[in-house]
């Protein structure tokens, strides 16, 4: 029994958790695969680095060779020069003498450690292309993680803007409940007509309607929020107020901060990338010298030592290869020059994001200060409205008109409020501070 009210208490305690922004932002980054993958991109960038420096450094390679010759591989001798010496010419030696060079089975073994010397720069630009292609991936990370930390920003202010707006429809409702139930009285009493009591009974089916459409916003609303967090649609949703601060940036910070994206650093790293692999490309036609270290092992019976060992510099040099180095060293220069150009036209779009939200910041500032000030003002319309009705000195139509009026205040009043903090995430966003 302890155990069952133990559970019991322990699912309150987390229903009753909220969870802030904070913490949707962490889950959402651990359960979203785009951004998984783009971690991926960052190590492979890493052991791209990593073989990249290695080809800088020594390799050791072994080699081995069992081979059966049809026929023993065999050598000749010349001995028509003995032939014509007098003493031997009497004897009528052979013209040639042949022997077997070695058995009809040959094994051979070797090892080689080599070292390049010399590349013309390829390995220099390999090295500086890694790095740079970790660069860009650790940038395009860090972008896809503000983009999402956006979405799900809005989602989650998309919840408490559906829970407010829900709680204006239920207070609505309630409200005109209270009211039917008066214009009822007053009906009964002979105090009004039955106009009055139809026409508070459609308001009331009104506010049902639209209490109805606020609930399913609401779950719409939660099912979003659940998506980006990686959990199922109807999985029990429970967020607290963020209360965002808009960022203080002066004109000349966001200009400066146009500058400072994910998006463009990763694109100057990608020309970047292009750029050395054009340089390594190029390299291929100069020439290429490496210091060599062996030791060859061959099983002959005719050889006194079969093993030898040797040093030595390598020299590789292709002096024609119909421009086919040159071609493909200009078409990754070209793919260089458009990444730059692209970036430029991306900072041109930012500037242009930074300075729109902004504005939408401003705007929505503003909207929040008159949407506060005229639920002030419809509050008290109706107060008078409501006091004239029951005194007989107003209609129906204008306390209706007054509830309407401070409800539309009240739901313009939440949408203004949230607006604000969205516009605010909006900016911290295209300034990438999130």
């Amino acid at each position: 029994m302890k155990a069952l009210l133990g559970g019991v208490c322990l699912c309150a305690a987390f229903a009753a958790h909220a969870e802030t922004l904070e913490e949707a932002w962490q889950a959402a980054l651990a359960n979203n695969q785009a951004l998984f993958a783009a971690g991926l991109r960052v190590e492979a960038g890493a052991a791209t680095l990593e073989a990249a420096q290695a080809a800088a450094g020594p390799a050791l390679a072994l080699n081995a060779d069992l081979r059966r010759f049809d026929r023993a591989p065999q050598g000749k001798v010349d001995l028509s020069a003995l032939a014509r010496v007098p003493p031997l010419a009497p004897l009528g030696l052979p013209t040639e003498a042949r022997f077997d060079l070695t058995d009809r089975v040959n094994t051979y073994a070797g090892v080689r450690a080599t070292l390049p010397l010399y590349t013309g720069g390829a390995l220099d630009a390999m090295a500086a292309g890694a790095r740079a292609g970790q660069d860009a991936a650790r940038a395009r990370e860090d972008a896809l993680c503000q983009s999402l930390k956006l979405s799900v920003g809005l989602v989650y202010l998309d919840v408490l803007r559906a829970e407010a707006l829900r709680k204006v429809a239920l207070q609505q409702v309630a409200t005109l409940k209270a009211y039917r139930r008066d214009v009822g009285n007053f009906y009964r009493e002979g105090v009004v007509a039955r106009v009055d009591v139809l026409g508070a009974d459609t308001a009331l089916a009104a506010a049902e309607g639209r209490r109805i459409e606020a609930d399913n916003a609401l779950e719409l609303a939660r099912a979003a929020y659940n998506r980006y967090l990686g959990r199922a649609p109807a999985s029990q949703v429970s967020v607290s107020d963020p209360r965002l601060e808009a960022p203080e940036l002066s004109a000349a910070r966001l200009t400066a901060r146009a500058g400072n994206r994910a998006e463009l650093a990763g694109l100057e790293k990608l020309a970047q990338v292009r750029s050395e692999e054009a340089r390594a490309k190029r390299a291929d036609a100069a020439p290429q010298l490496a210091a060599f270290a062996a030791y060859d092992w061959l099983d002959n019976p005719n050889l006194v030592r079969k093993g030898a060992a040797s040093v030595g510099v390598g020299l590789h040099w292709q002096l024609f290869d119909g421009g086919l180095a040159r071609a493909q060293a200009r078409a990754l220069e070209r793919e260089a020059d458009a990444l730059l150009a692209e970036r430029a036209d991306t900072e041109r779009a930012i500037t242009l994001e930074l300075a729109q939200a902004a504005s939408q910041l401003e705007n929505a500032q503003a909207r929040f200060r008159v949407a506060d000030s005229a639920l002030a003002q419809a509050a008290e319309q109706l107060k008078i409205q409501t006091n004239r009705y029951r005194n007989g000195l107003a209609t129906q139509t204008d306390v209706l008109a007054a509830q309407t009026m401070h409800f539309d205040s009240q739901r313009n009043a939440e949408d203004a409020r949230y607006a604000w903090q969205a516009a605010s995430l909006r900016l911290r966003r295209a300034a990438g501070l999130l």
